[in-house]
């Protein structure tokens, strides 16, 4: 196995564990049926071809939407939560030019939570971004960090 497969793994472990599973109204074992062929890509990734930790699963909206999984994060022990109504947090689309991959999971590799671009306007946070040859967080990204990776933030 890669560090990369294990670090999946563990992911998914922890998501099934928080009920991801009753959110997409299947069983775990489906559920975990549908991210087996990405874990197995990566086990297949050994030595210098291996993504190592810095990894993260993510659940596409397809599969669970973001308004239902705001409760199941937290950090430093306090639940997640929003007042915004789940049509507001359903209209959260990715940036015009990134359209996260097909299927149920896909997989960031090395996700940069955005720290140097805290306290900066909207605009010119965009043009930092775009500059360093990044693309902004998707929510369902910025959910799996916190549900994955607090420490992180």
């Amino acid at each position: 196995m890669s560090k990369a497969s294990e670090e999946a793994q563990k992911q998914l472990n922890r998501i099934v564990a928080l009920g991801y599973p009753d959110v997409a109204d299947m069983s775990a074992a489906a559920f975990r049926a549908l991210a087996r062929p990405l874990i197995r890509a990566l086990e297949q990734r050994t030595g210098d071809d291996d993504l190592g930790t810095q990894i993260l699963l993510v659940p596409t909206r397809e599969l669970v939407s973001p308004e239902s999984l705001i409760a199941r994060t937290s950090i430093y022990r306090m639940a997640g939560f929003t007042t915004m109504p789940p049509r507001d947090i359903a209209s959260f689309l990715p940036q015009d030019g990134f359209e996260p991959p097909e299927g149920p999971f896909y997989l960031v590799v090395e996700p940069h939570t955005g720290t140097c671009y805290v306290n900066r306007e909207p605009d010119v946070a965009r043009k930092l971004i775009d500059s360093d040859e990044r693309t902004p967080l998707t929510l369902e990204e910025g959910l799996a960090i916190a549900t994955q990776h607090p420490e992180w933030l």
